[in-house]
């Protein structure tokens, strides 16, 4: 369907349009998402928008809690990025000794450097404010 305005072409509110009449939908007091018109804002993706509302308690865990999630977090992510660089270095080391240049060794030293800053950067964000 085409839309021309707030109504579909073929529709019975576009044949009462073309008669010559005005579709006013009165705006409710306390009127929910997705009951206003398409023109206003509403239409279906408001309604579904409307329906996700969150209801219950609100934030329930603590600033020691969360600090305390972080900080494992963290851990979690220098294991990962320590683990995987000595991984590529022995495998490079052991198994790929003879065709390994030096910009095998550099592109890891670069990486290493990106992984600290990366590291480092979300340390900061990882503090209490």
């Amino acid at each position: 369907r085409k839309w021309r305005g707030a109504a579909a072409v073929g529709s019975a509110e576009s044949a009462h349009r073309a008669a010559g009449a005005m579709a006013v939908r009165p705006r409710a007091e306390g009127c929910v998402w997705g009951s206003r018109p398409r023109a206003e804002g509403g239409g279906p993706r408001a309604r579904v928008q409307g329906s996700m509302l969150k209801t219950g308690k609100v934030g329930t865990k603590g600033k020691k809690q969360i600090f305390e999630e972080n900080k494992e977090t963290l851990k979690f992510y220098l294991r990962i990025i320590l683990g995987a660089n000595a991984i590529y270095g022995a495998v490079n080391l052991f198994l790929f000794y003879s065709s390994v240049t030096f910009w095998t060794w550099g592109l890891l030293a670069f990486a290493l450097v990106v992984y600290s800053f990366s590291y480092r950067w979300m340390q900061g964000m990882a503090h209490p404010v």
